[in-house]
């Protein structure tokens, strides 16, 4: 059995996250139904773009967390990699149809920047 690397772990965990922010209060909105329902079975093509994205992203860092160290230390990669979460903050300002919580993926962004040694206050 593989190994699970820590971004791997912190995309896992995303819907326990989100379920606990807050102090678990979901609202007459139900928002948190709705991202994690999105997240864990994305139907529109936005959502399934910027989970792709992030999914992609942290294999990357754990796999080369793997071999090497974290991604964002790598002397080569490590700006290409702040590079990429920059970018994928900066899609969720492009208001796609989608039923992700642009917050909950935002702090996501920020954890898996922190796990793979990307400044989150660089981003």
């Amino acid at each position: 059995m593989t190994k699970m690397g820590p971004c791997a772990k912190i995309l896992s965990n995303h819907p326990a996250d989100v379920r606990e922010m807050h102090n678990g209060y979901d609202g007459p909105v139900k928002w948190k139904e709705r991202h994690i329902g999105a997240w864990t079975m994305p139907v529109q093509p936005y959502d399934k773009s910027i989970r792709s994205l992030l999914v992609s992203y942290a294999t990357m860092a754990d796999l080369t967390a793997e071999y090497d160290a974290e991604l964002g230390q790598d002397g080569y990669f490590g700006g290409h990699a702040a590079d990429m979460l920059r970018a994928a903050r900066a899609w969720l300002s492009m208001a796609g149809k989608t039923q992700l919580d642009m917050g909950a993926i935002d702090r996501l962004i920020l954890q898996l920047a922190k796990a793979s040694g990307v400044d989150p206050d660089s981003l």
